[in-house]
C-alpha cells in the first residue's frame, strides 16, 4: 500500500512539537488531556505503547482534517492495534469541535459490524467510552449537552431516519455487506 502522508511527515512532527498550532482550542484542549496524566483508560491489559501508536493515529486524523484539509480518512491499522479506540476518539473529537453528531462507519463484514456496535452500545460491557473517557468533564466543559444513545447497523434504515432527532444524540451508522 502506497504511503501517502509521507510527504507531511516533518510538517506534521513539527505540528505535534508545536502544541498543534492551526486547531481550534477545544481540539488543542482535547488532545493535550488525552496526552495527560487525567486521560486514564479502564482496563485491565492497558498498554502504554499500544496507546502512544493509537494516540499518533488520532494526531495524523486530526492533522489530516485540519491542518490538510482532509475529509476522507483511511487508517491501515492491523488486527488488534485499537482502530475502535482510534474511531471512538475521532467521533468523541468531531462532536467536542465541530458539533457533529451523525457518523458512517464502513465495515468489511457483518462480523466487524456486529462487534462495533456492541463497543458502541451503552448497555455493553465492552462500551468504548466506559473504558477510554474521552468524554470527560474536563473535555466537555465548553460543550454542554453531549450525550450518546443511537445505533443503526443496516443501510435499509438510512432513508428512514428523522430529521428531528436531538441535536445532542450522534447517530452511528455502521454498514457492511450482506452476505
Amino acid at each position: 500500500m502506497y504511503y501517502s502522508f509521507k510527504p507531511h511527515e516533518a510538517n506534521f512532527k513539527e505540528w505535534v512539537k508545536s502544541g498543534f498550532i492551526g486547531i481550534p482550542e477545544t481540539g488543542i484542549t482535547f488532545l493535550k488531556y488525552l496526552s495527560s496524566p487525567l486521560f486514564k483508560p479502564k482496563m485491565e491489559l492497558f498498554s502504554d505503547k499500544q496507546w502512544k501508536m493509537q494516540l499518533e493515529a488520532i494526531h495524523r486524523c486530526i492533522y489530516c482534517f485540519e491542518i490538510l484539509g482532509e475529509k476522507d480518512l483511511l487508517t491501515n491499522i492491523v488486527t488488534g492495534g485499537g482502530k475502535t479506540t482510534i474511531i471512538g476518539a475521532m467521533i468523541a473529537y468531531m462532536m467536542i469541535v465541530h458539533d457533529q453528531t451523525k457518523f458512517l462507519i464502513l465495515t468489511p463484514n457483518t462480523i466487524v459490524r456486529e462487534r462495533l456496535v456492541d463497543d458502541f452500545d451503552r448497555n455493553s460491557d465492552s462500551y468504548i467510552y466506559d473504558t477510554f473517557p474521552f468524554f470527560s468533564n474536563f473535555a466537555l466543559c465548553n460543550t454542554p449537552n453531549l450525550c450518546l444513545s443511537s445505533i443503526i447497523t443496516t443501510a435499509r434504515f438510512l432513508n428512514s431516519m428523522s430529521s428531528s432527532n436531538n441535536a445532542c444524540v450522534p447517530i452511528i451508522i455502521l454498514i457492511s455487506p450482506d452476505f
